[in-house]
């Protein structure tokens, strides 16, 4: 059974299913010992199939929650500043500009520049910034 198989089947069911983090599940609605067996049995497949869906909506909506690798959180990548205002509180937000900017740096870089952003609540405007 394929992962989008498995979330239909669970909100025909009244289930809901959402990452928190891209990895971890929680579910709401009418949760049985059953289904509680077969979110477990089939995790990997609900979160990759919750995750093809949340990108699938990237167009529409302009944001979309991304766990990184390199930086060990969520993050949220924002189409431009008018999808920022839509996109869920609590996350550092990377516009696709930005993301164009850092696309060359090393992890190490990254994670500097992504704690600034977390401090100063800014935003990148070149690579070249702040260069004397």
């Amino acid at each position: 059974m394929h992962g989008r198989d498995i979330l239909a089947e669970l909100e025909a069911a009244g289930v809901h299913v959402h990452t928190l983090d891209g990895r971890q599940l929680r579910a709401k609605g009418g949760l049985t010992d059953e289904l509680r067996g077969v979110i477990r049995t089939h995790k990997a497949a609900i979160v990759e199939a919750i995750q093809r869906r949340e990108a699938a909506a990237y167009p529409a909506r302009g944001w979309l929650l991304i766990r990184s690798k390199h930086l060990q959180e969520v993050v949220v990548l924002v189409r431009d500043e008018q999808a920022a205002a839509d996109a869920p509180a609590g996350y550092v937000t990377y516009t696709e500009a930005e993301i164009e900017h850092l696309r060359d740096i090393t992890p190490d870089a990254l994670r500097q520049v992504h704690e600034a952003k977390k401090f100063w609540s800014g935003r990148i405007t070149s690579k070249e910034a702040g260069r004397a």
